[in-house]
This record gives C-alpha cells, sequence and structure tokens, in this order.
C-alpha cells in the first residue's frame, strides 16, 4: 500500500506525459481522473486503459 492509495488525483493532458503519469498513479492506488481538451487523446487512453483490463483478467 502506498501514500497515494485511495487519493483522488486529476491529470491535466492525455499527452504522452499525462498517460505516463496517470498510469504510475494508478498503480500507486490513487483513484485518477484525466482531463484534455482533445476528445481523440482521451478515446486513445479510454481505449489503452480498456486493453490493458482485459490483458491483466486473462
Amino acid at each position: 500500500m502506498t501514500k497515494l492509495a485511495g487519493t483522488k488525483v486529476l491529470v491535466a493532458g492525455a499527452g504522452v506525459t499525462g498517460r505516463s503519469a496517470a498510469e504510475a498513479l494508478l498503480a500507486a492506488g490513487a483513484e485518477v481522473v484525466v482531463t484534455d481538451s482533445s476528445q481523440e487523446r482521451l478515446e486513445a487512453l479510454e481505449t489503452r486503459a480498456r486493453r490493458r483490463r482485459a490483458w491483466c483478467q486473462a
């Protein structure tokens, strides 16, 4: 358990840096919300998250 477990965190930006930050925060147990002005980036991030969840459950 880390100090971030259960902590709500907002990540501004779903580009390369924001995605990396969000993934690290999730791995640390944080509850993460990502914002971005680009709907395309947000959709790409969601698709990546769905694939990762499916892979982990397999």
